[in-house]
């Protein structure tokens, strides 16, 4: 046997913040997505490049590569600067391992940083 009584939607009334009259149905138009601007990080060293895109509330990821750049720069970006994207997208970074005169040991040494994320 049924009870009457308020609906779930009735039951709700009066708890909407965003302005909307008691029992409308909430659809999402897709403005609620907040955007924000890629910057141009090539040439920068992966920890200031790091910085500007969470400065932006960007998100990264980097692969180190060969290359004939200094070692820790940012030698392409999958997201063009200027580019307007939804806040948290993650830009695709690649990083120079080095250049092949540098004799150091680090840029000898294995690495784990390949696809690392923040964290520096």
């Amino acid at each position: 046997m049924w009870k009457r009584g308020k609906s779930s939607a009735q039951s709700l009334k009066g708890r909407y913040p965003d302005g909307r009259s008691d029992g409308d149905p909430y659809v999402s138009t897709g403005s609620d997505v907040v955007m924000t601007t890629v910057p141009e990080v090539l040439g920068m060293d992966i920890r200031t490049a790091a910085s500007m895109l969470t400065g932006k509330n960007l998100k990264y990821d980097y692969d180190l590569v060969e290359s004939d750049k200094p070692k820790d720069e940012v030698i392409e970006q999958d997201q063009a600067k200027g580019t307007e994207v939804p806040e948290g997208t993650v830009v695709k970074l690649k990083v120079s391992k080095g250049t092949c005169g540098d004799h150091s040991a680090a840029h000898h040494a294995p690495t784990t940083e390949t696809g690392a994320s923040g964290g520096f």
